[in-house]
């Protein structure tokens, strides 16, 4: 038979203080979560079939329902004339919450993510991709990794960059008057890939920085098959006989001459007295567009446009010395063009960064590993073949709704513009080079952390040194895939290096 007073609705908590009463069943559930967080001095009363004992002191001639009680470091007073007018209630005058060592569950959460976030930030080469959720959680703990040791890395300071080459007495010569390729600091609030990359964005939108610095001359190429490809000159006083250095620039992925690279390289060199000139492909031109006049995009393979512009700059600076570098594509395509010229090589250096061995590997990693990275990359180069369709209505061009990776690009769009039936993979081994055929000094600059260049071929890379004695690696820790910020204002690293190997090949070949 129930007394009067009726049971509050909720047990009260560890930590109430007062009288509270709870039925057997809820006193019940209420000490098996409590023996769920056992700590220490826990007392543990006897359970008994003829009444409940507590620390052995006898509670009432009642029988109750068997149960074990279990308190903490407080006492657990229970009246015993109480217990004996409330039959079935038990009343808790006093129950003190439990102690705890100060260490919870979410600080132990967060140390585990804080030393995972270490060894991510720590680990090399180091991992980026957000093609799955495990992809995507590492990628953030490398980033929230790279914030907390932003102390570390600039205590750390300059790292001394991997220098590759085969002992020559003009190799020996080159490496020694270029100090910058002895040491690399790479700004410590940028180590990540996507700060990086997002530095890199904002600096392009800035109006203050992604202006032309000095004043361009556009001059248009016209191909026998009617296609476009242009050449920025950057205009001077000089006449062009005078012109003793011509930098030619091979442009990126669907660059032009004002892109960070091309700015930044440029305006070191015509500080140095060099005259300047950008090549820009068929379709390409992010902010000075050079649109598609044919049905035929750009290759990945050196070809009759390539050969055209840098025939055409020796034509104009007859008397110049002319060398070539290049970002990533434009890397790779004279790298291509130095190994099949050989020694009739019009360019008489070339510096090639962050260019990778092998096109499938390269697109393959980036397809899989960095989708929305290819997408953009992809969208770049799609946009002018869109626009020609819709102008023109061209024919060759396959369903471009369904173009969502660079090698979609290649399969509807590149390939049947040049006539080519095979499948991807083929093609795009097709447009692989062997470095041996190179006959002029050639500078590599790779990265270890480069984010479209799976590490293997990094590794394959930074050891064309030992197949050909003309070219000479130089491959960081730091940095990304065109990007190599350096100091704590974010100055590029670049510029330096490539102007004091081409400065030296341009010496010595004097």
């Amino acid at each position: 038979e129930l007394p009067d007073t009726e049971p509050p609705s909720q047990p009260a908590p560890c930590a109430m203080k007062g009288s509270a009463y709870m039925s057997l069943p809820e006193v019940k559930a209420h000490l098996q979560c409590r023996a769920e967080k056992t700590i220490e001095a826990v007392q543990v009363a006897a359970k008994v079939t003829s009444g409940v004992v507590a620390t052995g002191t006898a509670l009432g001639a009642h029988r109750v329902p068997a149960v074990i009680l279990f308190a903490g470091v407080a006492r657990m007073a229970v009246d015993t004339e109480d217990l004996a007018d409330r039959w079935g209630y038990i009343a808790v005058p006093q129950l003190a919450p439990e102690e705890t060592s100060g260490f919870t569950r979410a600080a132990a959460v967060a140390l585990v993510i804080v030393i995972l976030s270490l060894v991510e930030s720590l680990r090399q080469p180091r991992f980026v991709g957000h093609h799955n959720f495990i992809a995507v959680c590492r990628t953030a703990l490398q980033l929230l990794g790279d914030v907390l040791l932003i102390p570390y890395y600039a205590w750390q300071g300059p790292e001394q960059p991997e220098v590759g080459f085969q002992p020559t007495s003009l190799n020996q010569e080159l490496v020694a008057a270029c100090p910058s390729l002895r040491s690399y600091f790479c700004t410590p609030w940028l180590r990540h890939t996507y700060t990086a990359f997002s530095w890199y964005t904002f600096l392009e939108l800035l109006p203050l920085h992604n202006r032309p610095e000095h004043k361009l001359r556009r001059q248009t190429i016209t191909m026998p098959d009617g296609g476009t490809v242009c050449l920025d000159w950057v205009e001077d006083d000089r006449r062009d006989e005078d012109v003793t250095k011509v930098l030619f620039i091979a442009s990126t992925w669907a660059g032009d001459s004002l892109t960070f690279q091309a700015r930044k390289i440029a305006g070191r060199f015509i500080q140095d007295g060099w005259r300047v000139v950008t090549m820009v492909k068929r379709g390409c031109g992010l902010r000075m567009a050079n649109p598609l006049t044919t049905e035929r995009t750009f290759t990945l393979d050196i070809d009759e446009d390539l050969h055209a512009c840098i025939d055409e700059v020796a034509r104009c600076c007859p008397r110049a010395f002319l060398a070539g570098v290049g970002v990533s594509k434009g890397a790779m395509e004279l790298r291509s063009y130095a190994a099949k010229a050989g020694r009739a090589s019009k360019l008489r250096a070339v510096v090639a960064i962050d260019a990778g061995l092998c096109w499938n590997e390269c697109c393959e990693n980036v397809d899989e590993r960095l989708p929305v990275f290819s997408k953009m990359l992809t969208e770049a180069v799609l946009d002018p073949c869109r626009t020609y369709q819709s102008k023109y209505g061209s024919t060759k061009f396959g369903n471009m709704d369904r173009v969502l990776t660079s090698r979609d690009f290649f399969r509807d769009c590149m390939m049947p513009s040049r006539g080519e039936e095979m499948a991807v993979e083929p093609f795009l081994y097709g447009m692989t080079v062997d470095p041996a055929g190179v006959a002029v000094p050639c500078l590599e600059v790779l990265s270890y952390n480069d984010t479209l260049i799976p590490a293997n071929c990094v590794a394959d890379a930074s050891r064309m040194h030992t197949v050909n004695k003309n070219i000479i690696n130089v491959t960081t820790r730091g940095g990304t895939h065109g990007l190599r910020f350096s100091g704590w204002d974010g100055e590029c690293w670049l510029p330096s290096c490539t102007l004091d190997f081409l400065k030296a090949a341009y010496n010595l070949r004097q």
